[in-house]
């Protein structure tokens, strides 16, 4: 999935930004399966987030960010 949304030109703020929405839509839900399905949304955006990240990291050759996110 990552591969995919890589022609966005800020993707990191993009797939933040929509990982604070659907954190935010999902804490005023009282349905649970709901819940289920935007638990599942909130993994899938995160390892896109991370995988920015690491990109970002690995292209500026900055080994202390390649660390904190990667652990």
């Amino acid at each position: 999935m990552y591969s995919r949304f890589r022609f966005l030109g800020t993707p990191f703020m993009v797939s933040m930004s929509v990982l604070g929405l659907i954190s935010a839509y999902m804490s005023f839900t009282d349905n649970v399966s709901v819940m289920i399905i935007l638990r599942f949304l909130i993994g899938i955006v995160f390892g896109i987030s991370t995988s920015f990240a690491v990109e970002v990291a690995v292209r500026t050759r900055k080994q202390h960010i390649i660390g904190l996110t990667t652990g």
